[in-house]
């Protein structure tokens, strides 16, 4: 693998200019796009609905790839969940659920990436990246299948994914021994950025929302399918997409805020979910009481993008002694204490969901 040290030098590049292709202009938007009227924003109330909406990966993937494509394998996995329960996006709809009228829209597909990626797509067509994830949104809306926020309803996006772009790359360099480059891995990152802020201005401009809220890549460098010789440098190039990523959604921020009042766009917030990764590893780490095993997963599978009539043979018989249920994916109880511990009380701060519950 190349120098950590060459790889960490492209955090003085990114500081130096972190906009590497990021520049957002509103006149590139589609034919009547500015046409529609920002909603109104709804006063947070007892009455109040809440909308869920979910673009991500594997972490947070209800179902989707499964009733796409039988996968992730269900003796194993649960309900279409990567784990051995209900994962976080779960139990946060669970918790909002148990006090306010709720509804969901839980785009997420496992494998998902932020980027269109054509090996990926030919492969395993079913699975949809964020750009396809927020196509189905905007096509819901259209339809009317989806809601927009207004009086009393409080429509809350969410974007978590791009770890995906980075880990694929990773494994595809450990299973050819042909490392990435520093410049390859700077590219990689700017592009990973650049699709999850288009994403996330369509959103803004459909006049359907007034708040994004979007969450780092993700600790990657947890995982226990990273080797341990390779955490380091991949906890530093995740640092370096989170910096980039904060930075170009302040870019975008403040495009918004150039808008015209009454523009589609005007008055929308976008909320970084933390300003890195680190939040959401303390937050899976600090799971009380800790498992048992900590670094090594409760089985480790090859792919879960292929049946393996083995693996359910392979499965440990307490996952819950384990941080992690596969070589990816934390257990259940990781996933609970993560949403009530790290996921809940920040959403709640960037005043995206109620207090109190």
């Amino acid at each position: 693998m190349r120098s950590l040290r060459a790889i960490i030098a492209l955090a003085a590049l990114l500081a130096a200019d972190v906009a590497l292709g990021l520049r957002w202009n509103v006149r590139n938007l589609p034919p009547g796009a500015l046409h529609r009227p920002p909603p109104k924003r709804a006063p947070k109330a007892a009455g109040t609905e809440y909308v869920l909406v979910m673009f991500g990966d594997s972490y947070s993937d209800t179902g989707r790839t499964l009733k796409a494509s039988g996968l992730p394998q269900p003796d194993v996995y649960w309900k279409g969940r990567y784990t051995n329960g209900p994962n976080w996006f779960d139990y946060l709809q669970q918790t909002l659920e148990a006090k306010y009228k709720t509804r969901v829209f839980n785009y997420a597909y496992g494998g998902a990436t932020a980027c269109r990626n054509a090996d990926m797509e030919a492969a395993f067509p079913y699975v949809k990246p964020l750009p396809n994830q927020t196509d189905m949104f905007l096509a819901d809306l259209k339809a009317g299948a989806a809601p927009r926020a207004g009086p009393g309803v409080r429509v809350v996006p969410m974007q978590w994914l791009g770890g995906n772009d980075i880990e694929f790359v990773i494994r595809a360099a450990g299973m050819t021994g042909v490392a990435p480059t520093p410049d390859d891995m700077m590219k990689l990152i700017a592009a990973t950025v650049k699709c999850r802020i288009e994403s996330t201005l369509a959103l803004a401009l459909s006049g359907a929302v007034y708040d994004i809220a979007l969450f780092p890549a993700g600790p990657i460098w947890m995982m226990p399918r990273v080797p341990v010789p390779f955490k380091a440098m991949v906890q530093t190039l995740m640092g370096l997409m989170d910096a980039a990523f904060v930075a170009a959604v302040g870019q975008a921020q403040a495009q918004l805020d150039a808008l015209p009042p009454g523009a589609p766009g005007a008055g929308v917030r976008l909320h970084t979910i933390g300003t890195s990764a680190q939040w959401m590893a303390d937050a899976f780490m600090g799971t009380q009481p800790p498992a048992n095993e900590t670094t090594k997963s409760c089985f480790e599978e090859s792919s879960t993008f292929v049946p393996d009539p083995t693996l359910k043979s392979r499965v440990c018989t307490d996952p819950e002694d384990y941080a992690f249920y596969d070589s990816i994916h934390a257990t259940t109880r990781y996933m609970a204490w993560f949403t009530a511990h790290g996921v809940l009380p920040r959403l709640q701060q960037a005043g995206l969901l109620p207090e109190g519950l």
